[in-house]
């Protein structure tokens, strides 16, 4: 149904709720939880042209971690996968050439499996949807009291999305690394 969590997964469905309505609930948290942390837990896959940096290490710019390079172009000669290597970051292995987008690579990047923190967070979101008073929750809202006091809730660079359980859950995703172009 969902890319991290099916409806069988929720047992908080109020009694005839439709499938339409599973559906949606199940997109909103997992657009919801992509959008707090910026990536995606699934598998895609990749053609881009990068620059080459003049060093033997080439990062690429994703924040999902690389799965697998299947063909490396330096212009149009394509190079032999013997003669390079990659991890979850990087390629690394011949010197890549300074030059603008002289550099293809051809691969797939995500997650294999979406980490058992996201499905949590994921249907713990669609848990509170189902029955508000399941999770304490806080609203983004500041106050006044004249000049004397103000405050702002969650101001403490907390991630919003307005469920604790959740912002636990999923802090360890957050700018996993920084993009290098």
């Amino acid at each position: 149904m969902g890319n991290y969590i099916e409806d069988t997964d929720i047992t908080t469905w109020p009694d005839g709720t439709t499938d339409t309505v599973k559906q949606r609930r199940i997109d909103l948290a997992e657009e919801m939880v992509e959008f707090l942390t910026g990536q995606f837990f699934y598998e895609k896959s990749f053609d881009i042209e990068v620059n080459g940096t003049g060093t033997r290490r080439l990062f690429l710019p994703f924040e999902a971690p690389i799965i697998g390079v299947t063909n490396l172009f330096f212009g149009e000669t394509e190079i032999d996968s013997d003669n390079y290597d990659y991890d979850e970051n990087s390629i690394y292995g011949p010197t890549f050439y300074r030059g603008r987008n002289n550099i293809r690579v051809v691969g797939t990047y995500g997650y294999s499996s979406c980490p058992k923190v996201i499905v949590e967070a994921c249907i713990k979101i669609v848990d509170s949807e189902n029955d508000p008073q399941l999770y304490q929750k806080y609203f983004f809202e500041s106050e006044s009291m004249g000049r004397e006091y103000s405050y702002k809730r969650a101001d403490d660079g907390g991630l919003k999305s307005g469920i604790p359980e959740v912002d636990l859950l999923i802090q360890n995703f957050l700018s996993r690394r920084p993009i290098v172009l």
